[in-house]
């Protein structure tokens, strides 16, 4: 029996909201990406820094680290994690 037009336009949208949830999960992993690589560099930059200066800074540097520690660990517990592009995952 043919199926009706109903059932699949139903199906397209799930599939659509589906592929829109994929492929936003890939943007956050990329702006985590870019997150890290900016953590990345004050560190760098701190480490230039005179002694007493980076003590200063290093606390709200720790505070930082943790967040995005959590913000990407958040990534893998989506329920999209398994059909991110698998170049993605080790960003």
């Amino acid at each position: 029996a043919p199926l009706s037009r109903e059932p699949l336009a139903t199906l397209r949208q799930a599939l659509a909201e589906r592929v829109k949830a994929i492929e936003d999960l890939q943007h956050r992993v990329q702006v985590e990406r870019e997150a890290a690589v900016l953590i990345a560099q004050r560190i760098e930059v701190l480490s230039t820094k005179p002694w007493r200066d980076a003590q200063q800074i290093a606390e709200t540097l720790r505070t930082d680290v943790a967040q995005w520690q959590q913000q990407a660990g958040a990534l893998a517990q989506d329920p999209q994690w398994p059909s991110v592009d698998v170049k993605f995952p080790p960003m």
